[in-house]
């Protein structure tokens, strides 16, 4: 419940909700008071998430409001307003901005990366050209602010840093030899629109600005493998693949299972998963393609949640397996797509389950149980998840809360619920988050490395945590191509 205190009350009081417990309020309506400058006072009222300020003789707005950083209701029309600071940007969580009846001429580009902003009134301003062709229409005013707003600084680069993993005396057993490892989803051209990245200006959206920066990600830290998740194939075969064979790259590329049944022309729009290893270190003597839909079909059977939540996601694993141009090594490569939807935890736990033992299936049949391996890619899933600790501990309770309302016995009754593939994470606690938006932050992409093999002796490191608060909303944006970040490891092998 909001309650709102008015300028007629006494102003140390503590109200009360419904429930007389007491909290404080997060209201303040300040209208048609005479007021006509702030009182410092306001902006140390974090927790205010409506002020109305409307009908007063306002004449400026402080820089400071941008402290209310709760604010989702500001209403300051029918004021003396000549202009608004730019860094209300800030009030992330403002929906409603009145703004009519002021004395404005102009607003600050800034102002468009108010993503969550429904209502924007800017009716009765002398406002000039652009401004006031776009008075009726919150959305098209926010795009245009947006779209012109300022640059914002590009971000310091991201460091390389020793992982928690990291065993200095292992590494003493190492043989010389080493492997970087690098692991990006790259965010399907089809999925990057302003309905879903609001705070994204819409030339920043557009896959001819994104591709070159993503480009450069991928370039700039010449890795050996590189695993690339929602490539589009039109993306694939007119882009990546060409761009990678200049710097010196073979790459294997596969979409999505729904690709199949297209015409040639709607194929290109699948995404899919794409597998880059460099001339000069490696090449590929097999590759090996997980179909999970086919896969889920030879278990379905008296099975409902295999056949009603498992088989309608189309997702693939893409593998290749390597041998080093001068050592004569092998190494097994996977990269993987679990299905995205939080809802779904349960098929994310069999998704992965069925990939890792047809892994272990075509290990045996190559004769090569005992080689390193590597799995990485979009996993869509946190460290509190079963598709997490089936990987780290080589099991999974059929209890665990992943699992909870869903019958898949039959399937485990089949193929047990663990694995024998020995695997760590690369990444543990050295970053804060793989994918970063306003509606989630978390670690969600994994490098996975076969523990008796590979050591991890470096890791790319998180992006500075003071440029992200200070200039970024969410990704994507000017800087990053994509919601998600990318990965890289540099592993030495063992004896």
């Amino acid at each position: 419940m909001m309650v709102v205190k008015r300028a007629s009350e006494k102003m140390a009081v503590s109200i009360t909700t419904e429930d007389d417990e007491p909290k404080p309020w997060t209201g303040l309506d300040l209208a048609g008071k005479g007021l006509c400058a702030f009182g410092t006072g306001v902006f140390t009222m974090p927790y205010i998430t409506h002020l109305y300020l409307s009908n007063n003789d306002i004449d400026r707005l402080p820089s400071a409001i941008e402290r209310l950083t709760n604010l989702q209701v500001l209403d300051m029309a029918h004021n003396k307003l000549r202009q608004v600071p730019a860094e209300m940007h800030k009030l992330s969580e403002l929906r409603e901005l009145s703004l009519n009846n002021n004395h404005l001429s102009s607003l600050p580009y800034e102002l468009g990366r108010l993503y969550q902003l429904d209502y924007l009134d800017i009716r009765g301003n002398p406002l000039v050209e652009p401004f006031n062709l776009y008075v009726t229409d919150t959305d098209k005013l926010l795009s245009y602010l947006l779209d012109n707003a300022p640059i914002t600084q590009a971000p310091p680069p991201r460091q390389w840093i020793y992982p928690v993993a990291f065993d200095a005396d292992d590494d003493n057993k190492s043989n010389g030899s080493s492997v970087t490892a690098f692991c990006y989803n790259v965010l399907c051209e089809k999925y990057a629109t302003r309905q879903v990245y609001r705070y994204c200006p819409s030339w920043a959206l557009e896959w001819d600005y994104r591709k070159q920066n993503i480009n450069k990600e991928i370039l700039k830290h010449s890795s050996d493998i590189i695993c690339l998740q929602e490539v589009a194939g039109q993306a694939y075969h007119s882009f990546f693949s060409q761009e990678m064979s200049r710097a010196g790259y073979s790459g294997r590329y596969r979409p999505k299972s729904r690709a199949r049944t297209m015409s040639e022309k709607d194929r290109e729009t699948v995404d899919g998963c794409a597998i880059f290893f460099h001339n000069t270190k490696y090449k590929m003597l097999k590759e090996f393609l997980i179909e999970l839909q086919p896969t889920c079909s030879k278990y379905a059977y008296g099975c409902a949640a295999m056949l009603n939540r498992v088989m309608p996601k189309d997702n693939i694993a893409l593998c290749v397996l390597l041998e080093s141009v001068v050592t004569q090594q092998p190494l097994f490569v996977c990269n993987l797509h679990l299905t995205w939807d939080p809802k779904f935890k349960d098929v994310k736990v069999v998704q992965l389950l069925l990939i890792l033992k047809e892994i272990e299936a075509f290990l045996k049949q190559e004769h090569s149980t005992d080689i390193p391996m590597l799995i990485m890619g979009d996993f869509n899933s946190e460290h509190d998840s079963g598709v997490y600790e089936l990987l780290s501990k080589g099991k999974l309770s059929r209890s665990h809360p992943d699992l909870a309302g869903f019958d898949y016995t039959s399937l485990f009754d089949n193929v047990g619920l663990d694995h024998n593939l020995n695997l760590s994470s690369a990444y543990t606690e050295e970053i804060p988050y793989s994918n970063y938006t306003p509606t989630f932050i978390g670690i969600i992409d994994y490098i996975w490395y076969s523990a008796e093999y590979l050591n991890p002796a470096a890791l790319l490191g998180p992006v500075d945590e003071e440029y992200i608060n200070e200039h970024v909303d969410g990704c994507p944006n000017a800087h990053f191509a994509s919601d998600h970040m990318a990965l890289s490891t540099q592993f030495n092998f063992y004896d």
